[in-house]
C-alpha cells in the first residue's frame, strides 16, 4: 500500500461508480509496481503491462459495484485511493469482464496463481479474529503523499466499522500506512509475517477506538 506531500487544497472524497472502472483501474496500475508483494507475485512478469493492469483489476473490481472505492479529487484530479471491505464479507463474484481475464491469465500461468495463493493462505492464517472492517489498499499520487490524504479515504470504513460495532484492521508493507493509523486511530501492530520474499504487518484499531 502506498501513502499520502502535504497539500493546502480542499480534497474532495467519493466512492467510485462501477462506471468508473477504468479510471480506478488505471490509477492503481501504475502505483502496483511500487508494492513490493505484487511485485512478487508478478515474478518474471512483473515488466508486462498487461499483468501488471490485471493486478490492479483484481484489488479495485469486485469492490468498485459495492460502493468501496474511495477516491480522492483534488481539483477534479484523482489523486488516492483507498479500497476496503466489511466484516464478514464471505466470497465476492468479481464482475465481468474482469473475471474471465483473471481466470485465463492465471490458467496461463501457473507460477503466478501459485504466488497469489500462498499469499491468500498465509493471510487468513495471520488475521486478527474478527471480524473486522478491512483496509485492503491505500495509494496516494506521489506528489500529494504526506498530507490528510490517506485519513479523509479511509472514514467510509471506519464508518462502517463504528455501524456494525468492529475494529478496524489493514496488513500492509506500507511502515507510513501502519503510522497513519496508529498516530490518527490508536492501532497496534498485532502480527508481522513474510510471504515470499515480502515482510506483512497486520494493525487493528479496536472496536472501541473507531
Amino acid at each position: 500500500m502506498s501513502m499520502p506531500t502535504a497539500t493546502s487544497a480542499p480534497i474532495a472524497c467519493r466512492s467510485l461508480t462501477f462506471d468508473e472502472a477504468d479510471l480506478a483501474i488505471d490509477f492503481v496500475t501504475p502505483i502496483v509496481h511500487e508494492v513490493p508483494i505484487f511485485r512478487w507475485m508478478l515474478g518474471v512478469r512483473v515488466d508486462e503491462p498487461d499483468m501488471v493492469r490485471l493486478i490492479a483489476e483484481l484489488l479495485v473490481a469486485v469492490a468498485l459495484p459495492r460502493d468501496r472505492v474511495v477516491g480522492a479529487f483534488i481539483d477534479n484530479e484523482l489523486v488516492g485511493l483507498v479500497v476496503w471491505a466489511p466484516p464478514n464479507r464471505g466470497v465476492e463474484d468479481m464482475p465481468e469482464p474482469y473475471r474471465q481475464r483473471a481466470i485465463d491469465a492465471l490458467q496461463a500461468d501457473p507460477g503466478m496463481a501459485a504466488r497469489m495463493h500462498q499469499h491468500q493462505i498465509a493471510m487468513a492464517e495471520h488475521q486478527p479474529k474478527g471480524p473486522y472492517v478491512e483496509v485492503l489498499l491505500a495509494a496516494i499520487v506521489p506528489g500529494r503523499r504526506g498530507g490528510d490524504i490517506v485519513t479523509t479515504m479511509i472514514e467510509p470504513a471506519f464508518r462502517s466499522a463504528a455501524e456494525h460495532n468492529v475494529g478496524v484492521t489493514a496488513t500492509t508493507a506500507s511502515l507510513e500506512l501502519g503510522a497513519v493509523m496508529m498516530r490518527k486511530y490508536g492501532a497496534v501492530r498485532t502480527d508481522e509475517f513474510t510471504v515470499g520474499p515480502v515482510g506483512l504487518n497486520v494493525y487493528l484499531v479496536a472496536p472501541e477506538d473507531v
